[in-house]
């Protein structure tokens, strides 16, 4: 039992590297087998002593971009494993900036599960003020904002952080962090009530992602931007982060 694992990236983003840091061994799965570049390699393992299961992705590190054209071999391969996992951990090397493949992989990733980003040099890419979630977060447009740990795969660094953002992420999408409350009304919704007129409670309709009903607004009639307001505003007043959230008409990931 445990969480269920997968590493992305671009080329070059340090994924192999940020793999071998994790396992504590070079490539090595415990009860996996090796596979060839095209095969799914799976496997569980111990992270400072909690479990997990462990899903490479090696179809997404060859240099072929990843387009809309979803029958490539490399691109069906990883929505396979995305597919079966919790949450996938997008590594990205802040010094060679985020660009329009990191942008791909965060969207594919997010239809199907959880996603944090581990990042490298994150200290020479931004400001000594700026907030790497926040900044993150808005590259990739994401209104329930973007986990995101600096981390050294060559000196461990923040290998336990990073461990402690996939449990956190993983408790806030089960919805433990809800402390058990299904229903919610507008004394509890102060953040979403402020810009939505006519809202009169909100139920929690199910989990991983959360899913929420809403009662009292029309939902089909709003644009994306509303949604994007409501979806950042009802993370803020229920203090979840970083996890999708989906309303009971929505079929797909968030906008």
């Amino acid at each position: 039992e445990g969480l269920r694992l997968a590493v992305i990236g671009r080329p070059n983003a340090g994924k192999s590297s940020l793999i071998n840091a994790i396992l504590g061994e070079s490539r090595l799965l415990v009860g996996g087998a090796p596979g060839t570049t095209r095969d799914v390699v799976e496997g569980t393992f111990l992270w400072g002593g909690q479990p997990f299961i462990w899903a490479d992705t090696p179809g997404v590190r060859k240099k072929a971009k990843v387009s809309g054209v979803l029958e490539t071999a490399s691109v069906g391969k990883a929505i396979q494993v995305l597919r079966r996992v919790d949450v996938a951990i997008l590594a990205a090397d802040a010094a060679q900036g985020l660009g329009d493949q990191d942008r791909r992989l965060f969207n594919l990733a997010r239809q199907h599960c959880e996603v944090i980003v581990a990042a490298t040099k994150l200290d020479s890419a931004l400001e000594a003020d700026e907030d790497p979630s926040q900044i993150i977060s808005k590259f990739f447009m994401a209104p329930e904002g973007v986990a995101v740990v600096e981390t050294s795969a060559h000196t461990g660094r923040g290998l336990q952080a990073l461990r402690q953002a996939v449990l956190e992420t993983g408790r806030v999408s089960s919805g433990q962090t809800l402390s058990g409350i299904k229903a919610w009304g507008p004394a509890d919704l102060r953040r979403c009530m402020k810009g939505t007129a006519g809202l009169r409670a909100l139920r929690l309709a199910g989990v991983r992602p959360l899913r929420f009903s809403v009662e009292g607004l029309k939902l089909g009639s709003m644009g994306i931007q509303s949604r994007k307001s409501l979806r950042r505003s009802l993370c803020e007043d229920l203090g979840i982060f970083g996890v999708r959230v989906l309303f009971d008409d929505e079929q797909g990931r968030s906008e």
